[in-house]
């Protein structure tokens, strides 16, 4: 029987004993520990370490720290358990260094139960901040985390990027020796009497009461409300005088669990499940008890929209769910339930199964086999998987929304393809290649892998160039290659987020179902003519689940080759398996070539986080789930590196910055050879630290430079080794190539380690891809202005080709802001042979605020509710109204926002393409959700309530920023923003806008509509503050200015923030802002 050391934050909590009760249920022993904040008896005994209280946050961290200090010998002693389990975080705290004690040489799993987030935890306050880094820390030590709601991995852990351990759901399912007892009898529905409301639990909720007591005063004869359980007066210190002043709220004191559930349910029409204790946070978030109480009971519950709680109801349609958190709302919603409304309701609470509520036996034992690996069943221990919380969520089948893996064996699968169905054939395979401007190489890679498809038989194969925007004819080639495969199936695809991760995961969704290997191939590189069959073979004989390939550099010009020898030698690969062609053998790592289809999915596929080392990063979940990695020795491929030292320098960099990322991630230690890479950077440090002091006179500190110098002398010895080797007197500049590539790779490395994990990012890699939700069919308008723009006829012809999901149809309105009608026969001459109806506006005069006023007055007097912006010179894809529409139908957002990107023209300054200037990419908070919105790329629902009515400010009609301030207006009455990374834009730049002068006077302005907005929120102390804090940043860009005085790039980067932050202290201190509409139609907008 498997042991379970239960650490517990409250061993008076009666959902706690539930808890144990379900572990013994599932054939655990439970040794329990904890705290206690009562005074009663317990169910039985337990080890007792303290007392704490709630609300006393200090308290309770010294008890912690005093446990920790000097360990309770109980726990320490008796037989050692096959998991520790911890519920909440301050026995998290006791559990991690308890674990160590305990563990000796075997492993001892640590399970961290999470059945609520505090609302400390959240948010960028100090406090905030330092919880979570303690949390973060601890959970570096955790190997499974528990949760209640699906809610709490999307929206917190990988929000803040807290726990990478896999996931389980865990319901707040009624548990019950016998379930059928705790139903009540026949309930009157026919509402001869007023509707009576139950409340129960804990009761905290100031808002639920205040809102519950000015309902029954506002409806006395036709509601009444039931509240049972233990108010929290220290957060409603009134409760009961609101009680004793309204005889409609009855009050009948704390009940017994589950004993009394038939009796305080069975006097109830509906069940209360608003909650707004922590708003915001967890109240949006949780799955309480009361839902699954009111769904076994029959209850018909009442929900908040927006919130974990009110997706349920809705998914089911078997309750009542509020608009928003008022008591109008909850009086208009009431006063339409009828006898009919509820019977329905029941009727449909009767048709879902009894175990959606209830916690079988069998789920009992499946929650232990999980936690321990101990189980009565026999044959081997399926392998613990997780799934993606994606942002794309599919409002009819809310659980499948980003999901934990659920102890019911409920795991989301991959998207099913319309592609292929029914087993996957022995050798079919899914061929990627990612692209991004290879049109000199993607052709080869095309034409060397057609062939060897083909050899594999009729339908046993696909390519897929997962493109991420080409600007140089990457996509036309494969286009013409394409339509020239007849044999063979050839598809491009638009991989929003260019990164090569992610269009390899949006290709295995798409045309992955049918296929049983997935190859991935670079266009980067040449492949022997039988390396497909090779790599299966590989895989056929050694039983690997992925096949891996040495790769050898190969280089053209002088430059170029010994870039390739050094990376081909050891002083510039320090001796890395897959850089370096030998025998065949199983290994951690190697360069991504054939792997099984499902194995790639059940990980989760590739971090599409990950710019770099995404490769490294798959492998090692590759390994920890058990699977074996072979490098084969039969083929390889041929590798084009970088041909300059800068674009090398970048690339090292990136990969140092890669590892840093994985190693944080997974929480291991690095390498000997890493370890070397990563002390350069620090050594350099030093070095450059003694040679200013020992000049300076203590000559001592000369010494600091000898590690640094012992690091560049084996490069330049290397260097000529491999140049004796070679024979060739240029190869001597391998040894300070080497150097350029490990000192790159370590700045890489401190750079990402310093600056931490992006609150925004996580970890995506956990599931399957997320599948997007299905767009309600109906009309959607999509809303142009334009000025003096003839491009704008190529923005309309892109409208003209995009894919529509089944039922939706859009109307074009493009309004016109000049004097005269310019655009006017250019749209009508486009609207004659346009499939889409399209109308032309004349909205004069130079002010965009008004063209968007009749845009948005346009929708409304037609009924339509899902109005789309773009400008007038940007170009759509085929699937962006459709990314939109999907994202907006996941029900958690009210608009929607995609990136733009630039297209540039060939002579436009390499630093602008480089670092991507002009591209729009919206800024994400701590949750994930844009903190601004913007009219170049949005879709918004005009229906909801913070929308309704807004209007775009004439007052920054020719200034710019009528979006900004729209959007943050709508933000701040409550809507919710969401970001649809696929939904893209492009957007050609003209060359008078590369200009730095155009590009700081639109950052000058952009900073100006961030200081109103400042300026309009804050009071006096604040605006002291947003003073001082402008100035320190303007101060940091003239610093960054000067250090970066020779790097291009980085020193007109920082002049340019300096610009919009300047921008944002002159409209602080009240200045008049910079018009940029209205004028010159080359540089306006």
């Amino acid at each position: 029987m498997p042991c379970i050391l239960y650490l517990v934050h409250n061993l008076d909590d009666p959902a706690v004993w539930r808890r144990v009760e379900m572990l013994e249920a599932g054939g655990a022993e439970v040794r329990i520990a904890g705290f206690r904040r009562g005074s009663g008896s317990l169910p039985r005994p337990a080890i007792e370490l303290g007392r704490t209280a709630n609300a006393r946050m200090a308290q309770r961290v010294a008890v912690v720290l005093r446990n920790r200090l000097a360990m309770n010998p109980t726990l320490l002693t008796g037989p050692r358990p096959d998991v520790i389990m911890a519920r909440n975080l301050e026995v998290l705290a006791l559990a991690a260094p308890l674990r160590k004690r305990l563990a000796g040489r075997r492993p001892l799993p640590l399970v961290y139960e999470v059945l609520d987030i505090h609302g400390m935890m959240i948010g960028e306050g100090v406090r905030a901040r330092m919880m979570r880094r303690v949390e973060r820390r601890l959970c570096r030590e955790v190997d499974r985390l528990i949760v209640s709601s699906p809610a709490f991995v999307e929206n917190y852990f990988l929000t803040y990027g807290q726990c990478d351990a896999p996931v389980s759901l865990v319901e707040n399912k009624v548990w019950a020796a016998n379930p059928d007892a705790l139903i009540p009898g026949p309930r009157d529905t026919s509402l001869t009497r007023p509707i009576r409301i139950g409340w129960f639990g804990v009761l905290r909720c100031r808002f639920s009461l205040h809102c519950l007591d000015a309902v029954t005063r506002a409806m006395p004869e036709q509601v009444t409300v039931s509240l049972r359980g233990r108010p929290a007066l220290d957060e409603i210190p009134d409760f009961h005088s609101i009680i004793d002043a309204n005889p409609q709220l009855e009050f009948g004191g704390p009940y017994a669990y589950p004993a009394d559930l038939p009796d305080i349910y069975g006097d109830v029409d509906l069940a209360w499940l608003v909650d707004r204790y922590e708003a915001g946070a967890n109240s949006e978030w949780l799955l309480p008890n009361r839902l699954y109480e009111s769904g076994l009971t029959g209850v018909p519950p009442i929900g908040l929209n927006g919130t974990e709680i009110g997706h349920r109801i809705e998914r089911d349609d078997i309750g009542l769910v509020l608009a928003s958190a008022t008591s109008e709302a909850t009086v208009k919603i009431l006063r339409n339930v009828t006898a009919e409304t509820l019977q329905a309701l029941q009727r449909r609470h009767q048709a879902i199964p009894r175990d959606a509520w209830v916690a079988s036996e069998a789920e009992c034992r499946e929650l232990v086999r999980v936690l321990t690996g101990h189980s009565a069943a026999t044959g081997p221990r399926p392998k613990p998987q997780t799934a993606e919380v994606g942002q794309d969520a599919q409002p009819s089948d809310r659980d499948n929304r980003g999901r934990a893996a659920t102890i019911a064996g409920n795991l989301t699968t991959a998207p099913a393809d319309a592609h292929g169905s029914g087993e996957p054939g022995t050798e079919s395979v899914l061929v990627v290649v990612p692209t991004y401007n290879e049109v000199d190489h993607i052709s080869g890679v095309i034409d060397e892998i057609l062939p060897q498809i083909r050899r594999l038989g009729s339908g046993k194969g696909r390519l897929v160039i997962a493109d991420g925007g080409s600007t140089d004819g990457t996509q036309a080639v494969v286009e013409s290659r394409a339509s020239a495969a007849t044999e063979t199936e050839v598809h491009l695809i638009h991989n929003s987020e260019r990164l090569q991760g992610a269009g390899v995961n949006l290709a295995v969704a798409r045309f992955g179902e049918g296929m049983k290997w997935l190859l991935r191939m670079d266009a980067h590189a040449g492949y022997p003519d039988d390396y497909l069959e090779k790599l299966l073979e590989d895989a056929e004989d050694t039983g690997a689940d992925c096949v891996v390939v040495a790769m050898t550099a190969v280089g053209e010009t002088a430059l170029h080759r010994v870039i390739a020898v050094t990376q081909n030698s050891p002083i510039g690969n320090g001796g890395s398996a897959h850089r370096k062609a030998g025998k065949g053998a199983f290994v951690d790592h190697g360069h991504h070539a054939l792997m099984r289809l499902e194995i790639f999915r059940s990980v989760g596929g590739y971090d599409k986080t990950f710019s770099h080392n995404e490769d490294a990063e798959l492998d090692l979940r590759i390994g920890q789930a058990g699977h074996r990695i072979w490098l084969s020795g039969r083929t390889g491929l041929n590798y084009v590196p970088r041909r300059t030292l800068s674009a090398l320098g970048r690339q090292y960099f990136n990969f140092g910055r890669g590892r840093a990322r994985t190693l944080a991630k997974h929480r291991v230690r690095p390498r000997l050879r890493q370890l070397a890479m990563i002390s350069l950077a620090p050594a350099v440090g030093f070095a450059l630290a003694g040679l200013i002091v020992g000049a300076a006179g203590a000559e001592a500190a000369y010494l600091l430079a000898i590690p640094a110098s012992l690091w560049l002398a084996a490069c330049l010895v290397g260097g000529a080794v491999v140049a004796a080797s070679c024979k060739d007197f240029s190869v001597l500049l391998a040894g300070p190539i080497a150097a350029l590539m490990h000192f790159s790779w370590s700045i890489g490395y401190w750079q990402q380690t310093l600056a931490g994990p992006r609150p925004d990012t996580g970890s995506s890699a956990s599931a399957p891809l997320r599948q997007i939700a299905p767009a309600a069919p109906g009309p959607v308008l999509v809303g142009i202005c334009t000025f003096c723009r003839p491009e704008i006829i190529d923005t309309l012809e892109s409208l003209e080709t995009q894919i529509l999901p089944e039922g939706v149809t859009i109307s074009i309105v493009v309004a016109d802001n000049e004097t005269s009608p310019a655009a006017k026969s250019l749209v009508e001459e486009f609207a004659a042979r346009s499939r889409h109806d399209v109308t032309y506006l004349h909205a004069p005069a130079r002010n965009i605020s008004i063209a968007r006023n009749a845009i948005l007055d346009t929708a409304m007097s037609r009924g339509i509710d899902r109005l789309a912006f773009l400008d007038d010179d940007e170009r759509s894809p085929e699937q962006w109204i459709s990314a939109l529409l999907s994202r907006l139908a996941g029900g958690d957002c009210d608009v929607v926002v995609g990136p733009v990107r630039a297209v540039y023209e060939p002579d436009a300054p390499a630093w602008m393409r480089r670092r991507r200037i002009h591209d729009t990419d919206p800024e994400l908070g701590p949750d994930g959700r844009p903190i601004a919105g913007h009219s170049c790329n949005v879709l918004m629902d005009l229906s909801s309530p913070p929308i309704r009515g807004l209007r775009f400010d004439l007052a920054r009609g020719r200034t710019g920023g009528e979006d900004t301030a729209f959007f943050e207006m709508a933000r701040r009455a409550g809507a919710r923003l969401a970001l649809s990374r696929e939904a893209v834009l492009y957007e050609r730049v003209p060359p008078e806008r590369t200009r730095l002068g155009w590009l700081l006077k639109r950052r000058f302005r952009m900073g100006q509509t961030h200081g109103g907005l400042l300026k309009e929120s804050a009071d006096a102390v604040g605006l002291v503050r947003h003073f001082l804090v402008t100035l320190l940043k303007i101060a940091w860009c003239m610093g960054a200015t000067a250090i970066f005085a020779f790097v291009e790039g980085r020193r007109k980067q920082a002049i340019l923030r300096g610009g919009l932050h300047i921008g944002v202290l002159t409209a602080l201190a009240g200045y008049g802002t910079v018009e940029i509409y209205g004028g010159d139609p080359k540089t306006s907008g």
